[in-house]
């Protein structure tokens, strides 16, 4: 109950006395969800029927009081969560997107107990020139994908993006960090170099990066010959 009461901002607050509300919420028609009533056994511990003792009963008793705290429910009816009543959390840090390309994040709605109203999630900071954001809720409670699309001319930079998810005049916030790099582009090299083509001779070609920050990995580039529009089987000339 401390952790709840320091999400809230009351960690300099006393918990004070919490009879008369233990009490008012053991009265109430939520007893049953916020303690575990024990209306059987004594507390005969010494086996000595010569000494006092009482019986537990449906409701308070001597023996076990109003019962045993049923954990989070009582918790929750103790210290309330506050007024923001559900939180918003994006699936990863950072997206890393170059021009031309798009990046999606999964941004995810969790209501707080007592939450029943709808949430609408949107970019709320400026945005590179060239970049545009569509949001596309899959869930009652307003969670959905997160698609940030950059277009040819979108400039290189790191930004930071403000996403709030609102309801009412209840408004949430998130982060999420935005690199634009350089798209990544090969340049391809022959061994021997010169001379001409023919079927006697071995070559060997090598693919390798000329610009952007992604390395090429292995099996990601295949070589044909020229005289194809389209690599297929018969004109492809080996794998990288």
């Amino acid at each position: 109950m401390r952790a709840r009461l320091c999400r809230h901002q009351l960690c300099r607050a006393a918990v004070g006395f919490l009879n008369p509300t233990l009490y008012s919420i053991a009265v109430g028609s939520n007893y049953s969800s916020n303690f575990h009533d024990v209306a059987s056994g004594n507390n005969d511990y010494l086996g000595k029927p010569q000494q006092p003792y009482f019986y537990a009963l449906p409701g308070y008793d001597l023996v076990t009081g109003w019962g045993s705290p049923a954990g989070q429910a009582l918790i929750d009816s103790l210290a309330p969560w506050g007024h923001a009543g559900y939180q918003l959390a994006a699936s990863t840090t950072s997206l890393s997107i170059s021009p031309g390309s798009s990046g999606t994040s999964a941004m995810t709605v969790t209501p707080q107990p007592g939450f029943t109203g709808s949430v609408s999630i949107a970019v709320t900071s400026a945005l590179p020139s060239g970049v545009t954001p569509a949001f596309v809720p899959n869930a009652p409670n307003g969670s959905g994908v997160l698609t940030l699309t950059a277009s040819n001319s979108a400039p290189y930079g790191n930004y930071l993006v403000l996403i709030a998810a609102t309801s009412g005049t209840r408004v949430v916030t998130t982060t999420l960090g935005l690199s634009m790099t350089a798209p990544t582009t090969t340049v391809l090299s022959a061994n021997p170099t010169g001379g001409s083509l023919n079927s006697e001779r071995i070559y060997t070609l090598t693919a390798a990066v000329a610009s952007g920050t992604d390395a090429v990995q292995q099996g990601e580039v295949e070589f044909c010959d020229a005289s194809s529009t389209y690599c297929t089987d018969s004109h492809l000339l080996g794998t990288e």
